[in-house]
């Protein structure tokens, strides 16, 4: 008799983040990634499709070319377009907000073209690239705080 592992629905429990990419839906419980088979968002694999990490996840953006996945303490960039194979690399020695993650247009950002984020660490600003870069904006000029999450929105002005 073989395992059942597909067709299980997402993990419960402390769901802090829910994000998408490539067509699968990632899913952050505590220190566990999930994602979901592509374009099946009902189907999880128990067993193949999660990604544990150290300590609790707080954050999740996708971009273009990965997804950058944080916990309170550090930052990670996973680089590729699928999920099974990609590269994971650590990109920071900090976490970033739980919620304070704000995605827009890199060319509003700075960049050049893609997708980047800007969120919310204790050390200020973070901007996160489409390339896996994160650059820390305002860590000259900002005083640490001490929180466990944050909203965050964008709002565009003409001029």
């Amino acid at each position: 008799m073989a395992l059942d592992v597909y067709g299980k629905t997402a993990p419960s429990g402390d769901i802090a983040v829910l994000e998408d990419f490539g067509g699968s839906l990632m899913v952050a419980a505590n220190q566990f990634l999930w994602y979901s088979r592509p374009y099946r968002f009902e189907y999880f694999d128990s067993i193949r499709q999660v990604i544990p990490f150290p300590e609790q996840i707080t954050c999740l953006v996708a971009t273009n070319s990965g997804v950058w996945v944080s916990t309170k303490n550090k930052l990670y960039f996973m680089q590729g377009s699928d999920l099974e194979t990609c590269n994971l690399t650590q990109q920071g020695d900090f976490g970033l907000l739980r919620g304070s993650a704000v995605k827009a247009s890199s060319n509003l950002l700075g960049g050049v073209s893609g997708i980047s984020a800007i969120a919310l660490s204790d050390f200020g600003l973070v901007q996160l690239s489409d390339e896996g870069t994160a650059t820390l904006k305002t860590q000259n000029y900002y005083h640490p705080l001490d929180a466990d999450y944050a909203v965050a929105t964008i709002s565009y002005e003409n001029g």
